[in-house]
């Protein structure tokens, strides 16, 4: 079994960044630029098998690209 550790329901959502051009999607901020399918991405859960965590990984790491970071 593994630990799912997930957002406040209130931080899931989509704000503005602090300049123009960035957005807040999940409470990180990234480049306006990014897709917009990529933009709500759905929950890890509990039951997923591996293969459904692999693919939700997956789109998780396309969006990263977009990401800003420290």
């Amino acid at each position: 079994m593994c630990q799912v550790i997930d957002l406040r329901t209130s931080h899931r959502v989509r704000r503005p960044g602090p300049t123009p051009g960035t957005i807040y999607p999940d409470g990180a901020l990234f480049r306006a630029a990014v897709s917009v399918k990529l933009r709500k991405l759905p929950r890890y859960s509990l039951g997923m098998t591996g293969e459904e965590r692999a693919a939700l990984a997956r789109q998780y790491d396309s969006r990263a690209a977009y990401a800003f970071s420290t």
